[in-house]
């Protein structure tokens, strides 16, 4: 991933973003047997998403097929971003259609809030119910924010 981080970091830092962004998986966690999304992310939970992540600024998009759908084992991530993440919709292939964000490796994440709406199993509902609710806010000044790497590497043009 150094050189998708070198590359993201060299960007213009107009293209960083600030805000709230989705990413919805098509699982239950932490798993289906052991369905519990508030025992697996309790508030002030500290997390790390070790590898890049995709994410949208548009919630319609994680009712997409790709992303969670409408049925079955399911759970969407709500993010506030404070900066380390950057807005790729002018260079990824689903422009628009995803107003696409990327996440970079190692970044820290902090739990505020979720709640159990999936029915993994359709007991009680033969679409699954809703998705499980993740809200996560970034921790920027967490020592192991590998931005202060790349950034201590970048020149800033004159």
């Amino acid at each position: 991933y150094k050189f998708l981080m070198k590359a993201c970091f060299a960007l213009p830092k107009c293209m960083r973003f600030t805000g709230q962004v989705q990413r919805g998986v098509k699982h239950v966690f932490p798993s289906i047997a052991d369905h519990d999304p508030t025992g697996q992310f309790p508030k002030d939970r500290m997390l790390f998403w070790f590898e890049p992540k995709s994410t949208s600024k548009k919630m319609a998009v994680m009712y997409k097929e790709h992303f969670c759908g409408h049925q079955g084992p399911r759970t969407i991530f709500t993010v506030a971003l404070q900066g380390f993440a950057f807005d790729i919709k002018e260079f990824s292939a689903f422009g628009e259609q995803e107003d696409e964000v990327l996440v970079p490796a190692l970044a820290a994440m902090r739990v505020t809030f979720s709640q159990k709406q999936c029915d993994p199993l359709c007991l009680h509902d033969p679409a699954g119910g809703y998705p499980d609710q993740v809200q996560l806010e970034q921790i920027v000044d967490h020592p192991f924010n590998i931005a202060r790497i790349f950034e201590a590497d970048m020149v800033e043009p004159d």
